[in-house]
């Protein structure tokens, strides 16, 4: 939606995501409203809901501006801050924090194309998905925590404890 507010299809993903959470309703309110992409009526659109929507406007609007000015890492770190997501994230329990988790590990891969526009960026992370690649879980304890960690012998790769226990469920 940053890249192209004129994507219909992302920009009703986006308001309907935690980052703005506008009802359904909502989104077949403004489907209603005139033709053409919904980001040229979105502004002036009457729906039960137009405080969620002006601030749904103006997230796109303040990182549209800073996505060609910034690396996507810091345009995403941005867009987390203010939104509150990742406050939403924490309010979900641990399943939050293997979310939050998970995205800190996606602003890590993120910075590794540092120099790239955000459309470069998407491009690849729609390239990773046409390929099938998997990216597992970021690890939520380190080797040094006190706790147990059940894992299949290929995660494990590299890691070390001082008592394992090797079972064979066959």
């Amino acid at each position: 939606t940053v890249r192209d507010p004129r994507d219909d299809e992302a920009l009703y993903g986006f308001l309907r995501s935690p980052f703005v959470a506008v009802r359904d309703e909502t989104l077949l309110e403004l489907a209603w409203q005139g033709s053409g992409p919904r980001w040229d009526v979105l502004a002036g659109a009457a729906t039960s809901e137009p405080g969620r929507l002006a601030r749904g406007v103006a997230l796109i609007e303040e990182h549209a501006a800073l996505r060609d000015r910034v690396p996507v890492h810091e345009l995403l770190e941005r867009l987390l801050e203010r939104s509150g997501y990742l406050g939403h994230l924490a309010l979900q329990g641990e399943a939050g924090s293997q979310a939050i988790a998970n995205v800190r590990k996606f602003l890590r891969l993120a910075r590794r194309h540092e120099g790239i526009s955000v459309g470069d960026f998407l491009r690849i992370v729609d390239e990773i998905r046409a390929r099938g690649d998997r990216e597992g879980d970021e690890r939520l304890y380190g080797q040094q925590d006190d706790v147990m960690t059940l894992t299949t012998v290929h995660s494990a790769k590299g890691l070390e404890w001082d008592v394992v226990f090797w079972c064979d469920l066959g």
